[in-house]
């Protein structure tokens, strides 16, 4: 979602995205992103793309990818690369790194890139699609109570607790419409359903693109680390965060201590204890307005903006 929020950026600004993607993640691609259609390609593909010198650089968003990868594609003529991480655990020979992680710095990437090197970091560069900026801008007053709960741990679902999460936190507002955003192939998403068929305030959603309308109705949210904490954050969304994978966990730990988020770490033995606890801490709307306030203040939702403005400018830096 994060390649499409910066795909984005780049084509108002006149260029040209081509997307190389695994064919399952194709379809996501035209789910979420309709208007901007860009070409696709297999990943065996990009170093013929780059041969041919037909881009003018190369974006890499991939855990899997190591610096020989990197290397490879500088061997095949890849002008500007950049590389979005958010681990600083690797060393890159990119042009451009962008880690959108809380209190990350050129100094968390001084031993790990070349000295020429420039580094987007922080949540000011955290790739949102526009819609979240301007929803920030109409942003409503915080209700005193509780009326609408967004539920959302992303496409994926791990250890289908999207379900578990639900069963702890509906009984602990009775009264407030859950609206619940899942993907298609969720292994929660039948128990879901079964859920809001026979209880009127569960409404599922499946592979939503109104997920930031959903948000900004929302007095409290439930979901996972990564891209959708930014997104909450640019809302003042306040948010009950669980860790769902160890590489969340930082910046989600980070984020919790500095009072912008309550969290919950799904590796720990009793975390729907921890959920239930979290969750009725924040019916309190004084510290649903702690954690909004904080939160306002970290993201605006203008880092695709920003990070295609960056990237553009080296192009041409290159080729000047």
């Amino acid at each position: 979602m994060r390649c499409l929020s910066l795909a984005g950026a780049l084509a108002a600004r006149g260029a040209a995205p081509i997307f190389a993607v695994a064919p399952g993640d194709a379809r996501l691609i035209e789910r979420f992103a309709p208007a901007l259609a860009p070409p696709l390609i297999r990943p065996a593909e990009i170093g013929q793309i780059v041969r041919r010198g037909a881009c003018d650089a190369v974006v890499v968003d991939d855990y899997g990818l190591i610096d020989t990868d990197e290397r490879t594609l500088r061997r095949y003529g890849c002008r500007v690369l950049m590389v979005v991480d958010d681990l600083a655990d690797r060393p890159h020979i990119a042009d451009l790194l962008l880690d959108p992680g809380h209190g990350r710095g050129a100094q968390d990437y001084a031993a790990l890139l070349p000295p020429t090197a420039e580094v987007l970091a922080g949540p000011a560069y955290a790739l949102l699609r526009p819609e979240f900026a301007r929803l920030r801008d109409e942003a409503r007053p915080l209700r005193t109570d509780v009326e609408r709960v967004f539920v959302s741990f992303g496409l994926s679902d791990v250890a289908s607790v999207t379900i578990r999460a639900l069963d702890v936190v509906r009984p602990l507002a009775p009264r407030a419409r859950f609206d619940v955003a899942v993907g298609a192939q969720a292994p929660s998403l039948a128990a879901l359903q079964a859920l809001a068929a026979g209880d009127p305030g569960v409404v599922v959603y499946v592979e939503t693109a109104d997920a930031a309308a959903l948000m900004g109705q929302a007095d409290l949210a439930v979901g996972a680390g990564g891209g959708s904490a930014w997104e909450r954050c640019c809302l003042g969304l306040p948010s009950l965060t669980v860790i769902v994978a160890d590489n969340q966990r930082p910046t989600v730990e980070a984020l919790a201590a500095d009072g912008v988020l309550t969290a919950v770490d799904l590796a720990e033995r009793r975390w729907e204890h921890a959920l239930s606890e979290g969750f009725t801490a924040l019916l309190d709307p004084a510290r649903r307005q702690a954690l909004r306030t904080a939160s306002l203040v970290l993201c605006d939702g203008r880092g695709a903006e920003r990070a295609a403005d960056a990237l553009l400018a080296r192009i041409r830096l290159g080729s000047g």
